[in-house]
């Protein structure tokens, strides 16, 4: 019943945190240094959209991951309300994201002269993708709960007209 009704979740969520790294890459391109913006050109924009694709692309496998063992650990048989269930996914998504980037920043400082220098700042990075993964993974299952509840509506009322007309 789980895999269901989140099937679409999962294969939606990597070109939507795709979209999402991009965005946020060029937002960052745009409102950062003029002086990188001028002497890098179209090459710098294209290369500052890429890299923020990758990464929003393999940020959401961790959260994706972190989502599904929340949500099949603790509410399996989808008995709990649209919003617990919605709470419950972007916890998961959030945590799945933060150990992801905790432990690519902390083999990152092991392996690397200069990791241990760039520490803080991974971790930075950590706690942003994962505050926007369960964000948007909270967006995403309360989508899709609207859509089941609306779905399953027009069966209860049938079923519910069928009962009354006995």
């Amino acid at each position: 019943m789980l895999w269901r009704r989140y099937r679409w979740i999962v294969i939606t969520s990597v070109p939507a945190a795709a979209l999402i790294g991009m965005l946020l890459a060029l937002a960052l391109y745009l409102g950062g240094n003029p002086d990188y913006r001028e002497q890098g050109g179209w090459s710098a924009f294209a290369s500052m959209a890429a890299t923020g694709t990758v990464i929003g692309a393999l940020t959401s496998v961790p959260a994706i991951i972190g989502a599904a063992a929340a949500l099949a650990l603790k509410d399996r048989r989808l008995r709990r309300t649209s919003g617990a269930r919605a709470w419950i996914g972007a916890l998961g998504a959030a945590a799945g994201a933060l150990v992801g980037w905790t432990a690519l920043t902390t083999i990152n400082a092991i392996l690397t002269t200069e990791g241990g220098a760039w520490f803080s700042v991974y971790l930075i990075f950590a706690v942003l993708a994962s505050l926007i993964s369960g964000a948007a993974a909270a967006a995403l299952i309360w989508w899709t709960e609207i859509r089941a509840l609306a779905a399953e509506a027009p069966k209860v009322r049938a079923n519910g007209a069928a009962e009354s007309a006995r």
